[in-house]
């Protein structure tokens, strides 16, 4: 997808700040605050540095990943460049998903509980699709610092599917993007995540839902999410966890304890299949 700058002001700004960059005047940190500030299609892309918490952070997050239109993007990356270990990663990532409960609660009276969580070195390149969970459910994935290189992308097909007339979960069985003839129905609606840097932790919030529409009281309107990856030996750490709205006392799919031990530093890194 092309860049787009909000005005021609914006562009100039950019292409300014891009120049400086090459010439080692300013930093890849201060290049992506242009990026956020001029290019419309960053709109997903949100600097923790910018917030005096994650948790500060959660409402822009709900907003562009949880949604129940096609005004928001159904995804959001946090840029956590302010964070230098892996225990604070995942520290903030449940943070996150603590303050993004508390919002969902306010919103609906129920709070999102875990549902899934773990740690793996994942280094397949995976085609688009949808993880297995609740029709409606977050996906929260931390990526650690890697050498490794990846291009990851989204893909709205809920918008698809609306456009088609038909629900989500028949453009699955009808359209699925695993193969040729879904991939090409659901090209135009494909995004790559440009700003998504390797040598940062970052956490990825994805709209993993798979709900038919309506118009009173609306579901959460999912995308599908996959990514290329190079080839490597080096390791690839994912802290891959998701949510679903639970009613009030009901139990979450992931206890206290598992929590706890995500939460350690000698977590273990499951086997990838």
């Amino acid at each position: 997808m092309e860049e787009k700058f909000k005005s021609d002001a914006f562009e100039a700004i950019h292409s300014a700040a891009s120049g400086m960059k090459k010439i080692g005047i300013i930093t890849k940190e201060s290049t992506h605050q242009f990026d956020e500030s001029c290019i419309k299609n960053t709109e997903y892309m949100i600097e923790t540095s910018f917030f005096n918490s994650v948790s500060d952070a959660a409402s822009r997050v709900y907003d562009r990943a949880c949604r129940t239109d096609f005004s928001a993007p159904g995804f959001a990356l946090l840029r956590q460049s302010h964070i230098k270990d892996s225990l604070q990663h995942r520290k903030e990532l449940v943070e996150l998903k603590d303050a993004l409960s508390d919002i969902h609660q306010n919103k609906s009276g129920n709070k999102l509980g875990w549902f899934t969580m773990s740690r793996f070195d994942q280094k397949n390149t995976t085609k688009l699709h949808r993880d297995g969970g609740p029709d409606q459910s977050l996906l929260i994935l931390g990526y650690e610092p890697t050498s490794v290189q990846c291009e990851v992308s989204m893909a709205d097909y809920s918008k698809c599917a609306f456009d088609l007339k038909i629900t989500p979960e028949e453009f699955l069985e009808r359209h699925n993007p695993m193969h040729e003839e879904g991939l090409e129905l659901l090209n135009p609606y494909i995004f790559k995540l440009t700003e998504f840097d390797t040598s940062a932790y970052q956490i990825l919030i994805v709209n993993n839902s798979n709900c038919p529409f309506k118009t009173e009281n609306p579901h959460w309107r999912g995308v599908l999410h996959g990514a290329v990856i190079e080839s490597s030996s080096a390791p690839r750490i994912i802290n891959s966890t998701s949510v679903c709205p639970v009613n009030p006392g009901d139990e979450e799919g992931v206890s206290p304890e598992r929590i706890e031990e995500f939460l350690q530093e000698n977590a273990k890194l499951a086997d990838y299949v």
